[in-house]
């Protein structure tokens, strides 16, 4: 399963429950935790 969170606190939430390895990507504001800023970025600014 790939999640791709556009909400930096659905990433929040997603690392806490241990789902990084899914999340393929992330929205340009998902900057915590530090492994959520090395995914790519989708979507415009």
């Amino acid at each position: 399963m790939q999640i791709c969170s556009f909400l930096p606190s659905a990433t929040e939430i997603l690392y806490a429950l241990d789902l990084g390895d899914s999340v393929p990507g992330v929205t340009f504001e998902c900057d915590y935790p530090p492994q959520a800023a090395s995914k790519p970025i989708g979507g415009d600014p």
